[in-house]
């Protein structure tokens, strides 16, 4: 197949699968050579108007996605002997780029769109009747802390927790006007520095899969089971990103299992963004 035809392939596919015009446009130009041959898959669809339109719209989301990629890309190949360090450095090159960029690629680097994607994780953390006035969240792996900011007026308080010092200045830039929000760096390899039973959710959005890639996930879900009250969630925003989802779903519900979580939902409820979620309770 072509470089040309395997383009028009991504494109005809993101649309017959109902992917968001962010989402696509981020798959598009992960995949190709040249900016120029972004436009020229999307124009050859007579049903990509409107990623055609958001591409035409953000000029620079080539320059910010792969921006974002070719710091990855150079973070990856150093200091192969700590997973949780080079993460952090990843990160921290990353939000040199772009922060909105660096904590979800699909957002193009746009706040608008990262804030809109942020809402609908909120209005479905709500719709399961997970967040009230009384509760405690700790948003693990919080980035700039764009969820964590949107939880500050539904929720009793919200500590986030990230690897990466540069991430973490942007999410205290916004925590300044939040006096429930605090955010700490996060040593990467477990919850220790959350007490027993502090929290009523623990929330990890898209973080899980690098600490699945670093042979810790189950014991940052142990933990969680361990920093969780009584009746508190665990909710996991995709486990990994190896393109497995059947080995996601067992090796997630096994950890949860093994920790003492009931076992959970795994849905795909959101519109910008197709993430999988896990949900999962302590026991009463």
């Amino acid at each position: 197949m072509s470089a040309e035809a395997r383009l028009r392939h991504i494109v005809a596919t993101g649309l017959d699968e109902g992917l968001s015009p962010p989402l696509l446009l981020m798959r598009l130009i992960i995949a190709a050579e040249h900016e120029t041959d972004v436009e020229a898959a999307l124009t050859a669809d007579p049903r990509a108007g409107a990623p055609l339109r958001l591409w035409r719209e953000r000029p620079g989301a080539w320059d910010v996605v792969r921006g974002v990629l070719d710091h990855a890309d150079h973070a990856a190949t150093a200091e192969a002997g700590d997973p949780v360090r080079r993460w952090a450095e990843t990160f921290d090159r990353v939000a040199s780029v772009s922060p909105e960029a660096a904590v979800a690629l699909y957002s193009l680097g746009d706040a608008a769109l990262l804030e809109a994607a942020g809402g609908e994780i909120v209005g479905w953390l709500d719709s399961r009747g997970l967040l009230d006035p009384a509760t405690t969240v700790i948003d693990l792996g919080c980035g700039m802390g764009r969820v964590a900011r949107l939880l500050a007026p539904r929720v009793d308080a919200v500590l986030g927790l990230d690897v990466s010092r540069r991430l973490l200045r942007h999410a205290r830039a916004v925590a300044q006007d939040a006096p429930n929000l605090l955010f700490a760096l996060h040593a990467g390899r477990d919850l220790a520095c959350v007490r027993d039973g502090a929290a009523d959710l623990v929330l990890a959005v898209d973080v899980m899969p690098y600490l699945v890639s670093a042979g810790l996930a189950a014991a940052h879900v142990a933990d969680a089971f361990r920093a969780l009250r009584p009746g508190g969630a665990l909710v996991v925003m995709n486990w990994s990103y190896r393109g497995d989802p059947d080995l996601d779903l067992q090796e997630a519900e096994a950890a949860a299992a093994a920790a003492g979580f009931t076992r959970g939902a795994c849905v795909r409820p959101f519109s910008l963004w197709d993430g999988r979620v896990f949900h999962w309770a302590r026991p009463r």
